[in-house]
């Protein structure tokens, strides 16, 4: 899972640090920056695999503007700088920077740098372990190997305690040696930093749409499902078929749809093979999902991204709360807090439903609330509720999360309403 981000000059986040749990949900109202919080995950997502082009950003769910309007823009200095990601994938401080620059010409393209930072077992970021001190020894190695024997004789003569002892140990082999482990030490670590990172390259902004959901023939450009919920029926077949348990899983999250009774995925020789039979425990005939109510195929498309093995396991859900009655959004909401502890997948949501926040647990290490707003400049800034602000009713029990929310106690509601 990754752990925690830095993020420096992107769109309105011009400079914000967060840690994360398993489930992450933001709230704030319209165009406080939560999807730009997302976008920014997408874009680290991008640079580590290495696909900076528009077309790559898009079809993971980045709104793609011209390179100026990519940074922040609160000041002529970051029109033309760098946008700094960071992603930590531990709790000591490992992770990968990346720098993403670009001239702002027409036909220009993104260019990356990337530095990994190696941390100790006691939790402090050490620079003997990074890859940057490493290439610092290794010049020095050069340097001292080059020295004449007037040079070295200099060096012994002037009293530099430093530059003897150094001096001393590379004549020892002694340096040469620390070198050698050092560079086995940082390519190791670097190489498990990397490893963490691997679920990374996958993370998808879905922004699920009833059109697509209910065309069920129709494939996105990624796979297994496009970020508009292009591909369902594909996977849904391919649960069906290979992940049993996980099918019980779906069942059961749409046994909370109070009309639903079952759907036939066994593509039977008389049915249409593009249409998925829908029975209502109230009607005699099954329905397609073409007749399906909307919510019934957003909480559909949700459980299958969790449970599925092909998905990717670190994801987003832009507006979960898109078409779902508010109780029904408490309770899916809470389902999938569940589906993806048992699946081992870390999801990122945003809201505007303050129902949702019933479905979470702010007591739970593992599920974290941010509520996001913007500074008096514009840029946006991020707070995460914990628990210990849970406002109490008169006999001491906590207020209800949705309550609080309205009630203004949490924020991210508009002001001056």
């Amino acid at each position: 899972m990754l752990k925690a981000i830095e993020i420096n000059n992107f769109k309105s986040a011009e400079k914000l640090k967060l840690e994360f749990g398993r489930v992450n949900v933001f709230i704030g109202e319209n165009g406080s920056g939560k999807s730009t919080i997302l976008e920014a995950i997408t874009f680290a997502s991008a640079a580590e695999s290495n696909k900076l082009d528009s077309e790559f950003l898009e079809n993971r769910g980045i709104r793609v503007t011209s390179p100026m309007f990519m940074r922040s823009n609160f000041s002529d200095e970051t029109i033309d700088g760098p946008i700094q990601i960071k992603v930590d994938v531990d709790g000591e401080g490992s992770g990968r920077e990346y720098k993403i620059n670009h001239t702002n010409e027409t036909y220009g393209e993104w260019q990356l740098s990337t530095d990994t930072t190696l941390s100790d077992k006691d939790g402090t970021v050490s620079t003997l372990s990074s890859d940057k001190r490493l290439a610092i020894m290794q010049k020095v190695a050069v340097f001292l190997s080059s020295m004449s024997p007037q040079e070295v004789s200099d060096v012994k003569d002037s009293g530099d305690k430093d530059a003897i002892m150094v001096l001393s140990e590379f004549q020892r082999g002694e340096f040469t040696e620390t070198l050698t482990a050092l560079g086995a030490l940082v390519k190791s670590r670097q190489s498990e930093v990397t490893t963490k990172l691997s679920p990374l390259k996958g993370f998808v902004i879905y922004s699920p749409q009833n059109k697509q959901l209910r065309n069920l023939t129709e494939e996105g450009s990624i796979r297994p499902v496009g970020i508009h919920g292009e591909g369902l029926f594909k996977l849904l077949r391919e649960i069906h078929a290979k992940q049993p348990d996980a099918m019980v899983d779906i069942e059961a999250g749409l046994s909370l749809i109070g009309w639903y009774k079952s759907m036939d995925l066994d593509n039977e020789p008389e049915l249409p093979e593009d249409e998925l039979y829908i029975q209502d425990k109230y009607l005699s005939q099954p329905f397609t999902q073409r007749s399906a109510n909307e919510g019934f195929l957003y909480v559909l498309f949700y459980m299958a991204l969790i449970v599925s093995k092909d998905t990717p396991k670190i994801f987003a859900i832009d507006n979960i709360d898109a078409a779902l009655n508010p109780k029904l959004c408490a309770k899916i909401t809470s389902y999938l807090v569940e589906l993806a502890k048992k699946y081992d997948k870390q999801l990122f949501l945003t809201t505007q439903n303050p129902a949702t926040l019933d479905g979470i647990d702010v007591f739970d290490e593992e599920q974290k609330l941010f509520v996001v707003s913007r500074k008096r400049k514009g840029q946006t800034t991020v707070r995460e509720f914990t628990s210990d602000r849970m406002p109490k009713t008169d006999s001491g029990e906590s207020v209800m999360l949705s309550e609080a929310m309205i009630r203004g106690y949490i924020g991210g509601l508009p002001k001056g309403f």
